[in-house]
């Protein structure tokens, strides 16, 4: 099961996505691949408009922060 949580703050954004959705097998689960795509937008969004930005990537798991 995949489990997310997100915490705003006045001008903070913290966002912590871990596990796997258990859907499919590993290289085929279409909700996996779902939140993937929705994480890496994100990224690429609060690349453009936030003032500090922090993040880690890993297989199954992600932590963004972003400032601003």
């Amino acid at each position: 099961m995949t489990k997310i949580v997100y915490e705003v703050r006045h001008n903070e954004f913290e966002i912590d996505v871990m596990g796997h959705a258990g859907y499919a097998a590993a290289g085929n689960d279409i909700v996996c691949a779902a939140i993937s795509i929705l994480v890496q937008t994100l990224l690429q969004h609060l690349g453009k408009v936030a003032v500090d930005l922090a993040y880690k990537v890993d297989n199954g798991s992600a932590h963004i922060w972003a400032q601003g």
